[in-house]
């Protein structure tokens, strides 16, 4: 995952942090897949249920997607696991930034 504010040269230096952040890429891309996979097998199981969550409706669009004659009607694959990453990337950063503003106006405020 290359951000396109970086030049191209800089990623090819090999600095000590490229392996912890290609190692946490890693992680966060194996647990939305699992995520993904694991509503599939619950979804051919069970059809008929409203869904629960976001990630239940995001793999039941794509369900609908291979059953239904229209390709464009669900999401792809790549599209879901691009939503799921950014769900848990999100949480993670909002609640990060939640967390920096609470301590700065509180040390400014005491």
């Amino acid at each position: 995952m290359r951000t396109s504010w970086v030049p191209r040269w800089l990623w090819k230096i090999d600095l000590k942090y490229n392996w912890k952040y290609e190692r946490a890429y890693r992680l966060i891309h194996e647990l939305a897949e699992k995520l993904v996979e694991e509503e599939q097998n619950k979804q051919s199981a069970i059809e008929d249920e409203q869904p629960k969550n976001l990630i239940v409706s995001l793999v039941s669009s794509l369900n609908e997607e291979v059953n239904d004659e229209h390709a464009a009607s669900g999401l792809t694959l790549s599209e879901i696991f691009d939503e799921v990453l950014a769900m848990i990337v999100a949480g993670y950063e909002t609640t990060s930034i939640a967390l920096l503003w609470f301590i700065f106006f509180s040390s400014k405020n005491p």
